[in-house]
């Protein structure tokens, strides 16, 4: 299980690159795998890390088909709005050999995030202990 907390001034490539020693790190065991959190996908492009261009970055998708290439299936559907503003999508749920049975998006009115529930079919026992 990794937990992550992206920086929120990046353009996707810059996002990928430092998702990039989690998945990295992941990759040396092919056993089940959950990578969620905060990825601050949001949809601007930065200038300089100070200028947010609203709507010209599509940084949720991008990050969506990476973890895809990787072998990770998103517990969320893209677009499910985890921030009132612009309706961003900054939180995610990634597994790799473990099933879904459903995401959903619970909006928290004491957080600028709302909350994310998984429900999973039968974990591994080795994810338990």
């Amino acid at each position: 299980i990794y937990n992550v907390h992206l920086d929120t001034r990046l353009n996707l490539s810059e996002r990928l690159q430092q998702l990039s020693p989690v998945l990295q790190h992941a990759r040396r065991a092919d056993s089940p795998t959950l990578i969620g959190g905060d990825f601050n996908t949001n949809p601007y492009l930065w200038v300089g890390r100070m200028l947010p261009l609203p709507f010209l970055g599509h940084q949720a998708e991008g990050v969506a088909q990476h973890m895809q290439k990787a072998g990770y299936k998103s517990s969320l559907k893209l677009g499910a709005a985890t921030h009132d503003l612009f309706g961003m999508q900054l939180d995610w749920v990634f597994v790799r050999h473990i099933r879904v049975r459903q995401g959903e998006v619970h909006r928290m009115p004491i957080s600028d995030h709302h909350a994310l529930r998984v429900d999973f079919d039968d974990l591994p026992s080795a994810m338990l202990d």
